[in-house]
């Protein structure tokens, strides 16, 4: 699932920034837009 950061953070080793779009698996990115820290990609 592809999402776009709204904060930066660690996932992995990797630095996802802010604004930056990733693909990521999709329970991850579930709770990720839960918890405002990232938005789905259009």
């Amino acid at each position: 699932m592809k999402v776009t950061m709204l904060v930066q953070t660690m996932y992995k080793n990797s630095l996802l920034r802010e604004g930056g779009t990733y693909e990521i698996p999709e329970e991850t990115a579930k709770r990720w837009i839960r918890s405002k820290i990232a938005k789905l990609a259009e």
